[in-house]
This record gives structure tokens, C-alpha cells and sequence, in this order.
């Protein structure tokens, strides 16, 4: 009777572990790798640092000199993002709404330190893990 008990006990606990394994995000690993400070790899004055935070949000301080000034100019924003079938979305709320995400296809190299954006097929930008 005990061996009975036990084995169903096993049974019921080794399908409530399999069941429990199927409702989560195979994209939450995978996004453990943004999170973090990243800066833009370009070779012109402008720059900008992208903190990805992981409840979903991402700070981008953006740097650029104008034509003329002597001192850059700084923007920051604030948006969400989420991966999605390997792909990076951003969301962000405008002032009629919020805008429809705009998606990235992205790609880890250099030991999970540089992070190359494209749209399209074509590179849109490529940044570096601070």
C-alpha cells in the first residue's frame, strides 16, 4: 500500500514539475542578456547609452552636437520593450496614444557584449556593452 502511495505521490510530483516548465517565457532567459548599460558604437560626435531594466523598461540618454554649438545637446526617453520570436520590440507612449512597437531583429556576439540591432536585413545599430 505504502509503495503504492509513493508511487503515485511520484507521479503526481513529476507531472506538476512538467507542467509547471511549460508556461514559461523561453524568451526570459534570452532577455537576461540585454539587461544592463549599453553605448552606441559609432564614429560620429553623436552617442547615445541605452539602460535596458528588467521589468521591461529601457532609459536612452542621447547625446548630440549641433551644428555651430560648442556644449551636445541631451534627450532622454523612456520606453518598454519585450522579446518576442527573437526579436526586440519597443513600445513607448505618445501624446495620442501609445505607438505601435517597433521591432528589431538582434544578434549577441563578442561574448554577449556586443549587441547588433537590424531592421529589415540592414544594421541599424550596433551597441557596446559599458
Amino acid at each position: 500500500m505504502i509503495n503504492k502511495l509513493l508511487t503515485f505521490g511520484t507521479a503526481i510530483l513529476f507531472l506538476a514539475i512538467l507542467f509547471c516548465g511549460c508556461t514559461e517565457n523561453p524568451f526570459d532567459g534570452e532577455k537576461n542578456k540585454f539587461i544592463g548599460t549599453w553605448r552606441t558604437v559609432e564614429t560620429s560626435l553623436d552617442s547615445e547609452i541605452w539602460t535596458f531594466y528588467s521589468n521591461g523598461t529601457i532609459k536612452t540618454v542621447s547625446s548630440y552636437l549641433e551644428e555651430g554649438e560648442e556644449e551636445p545637446s541631451i534627450s532622454i526617453s523612456w520606453s518598454n520593450y519585450e522579446i518576442d520570436d527573437y526579436k526586440l520590440c519597443f513600445t513607448q507612449a505618445g501624446e495620442y496614444g501609445d505607438n505601435p512597437p517597433m521591432c528589431f531583429d538582434y544578434e549577441f556576439s563578442n561574448g554577449n557584449n556586443s549587441l547588433t540591432l537590424s531592421y529589415k536585413a540592414v544594421v541599424a545599430l550596433v551597441l557596446s556593452k559599458v
